[in-house]
């Protein structure tokens, strides 16, 4: 696997961020990056961070505090190019922002559609464990403990 490097969202690299696109098989699982950067611009709270292996843009990441719980780190948004995925970079994305995050945070909550089976197999093998069917957003929670780790 190539090394990866996360950098902020930036001037430089927004286009290749928005650029990037999924599996078709994916596409209804998640929003498509321009927004998740659109909503960036309005909460000062979400941090994006394009993903580079080789210095190519591979993905996007966008994390920053819960608004309901301070303790928590929250996960707005993982993507990887689906002509990138299999090579672990989602792993290796989920590895950096643990260690980044386990100094400031007890845990890290994340969300995802409940019919991803897929994105429900890839976060339990990571350690996620679900909490609960979120009714207002039709996704389903998942935490990870920080503490401890």
């Amino acid at each position: 696997m190539a090394a990866l490097k996360f950098v902020p969202v930036s001037r430089e690299n927004w286009q290749a961020v928005t650029g990037l696109s999924l599996l078709p098989e994916q596409k209804a699982f998640l929003w498509v990056n321009a927004s998740s950067l659109v909503e960036c611009l309005y909460d000062a709270s979400m941090q994006p961070y394009a993903i580079l292996a080789d210095e190519s843009v591979v993905g996007l990441l966008v994390f920053g505090r819960d608004s309901e719980d301070s303790a928590c780190c929250f996960i707005y948004h993982l993507m990887i190019d689906g002509k990138a995925q299999g090579k672990g970079y989602g792993k290796a994305a989920m590895q950096w922002l643990m260690d980044t995050c386990k100094e400031q945070y007890e845990r890290i909550l994340l969300s995802y559609e409940p019919e991803n089976e897929a994105a429900r197999a890839f976060y339990a093998k990571l350690g996620f464990q679900e909490t609960a069917f979120n009714e207002a957003w039709g996704e389903m929670n998942a935490v990870y403990e920080l503490k401890g780790v």
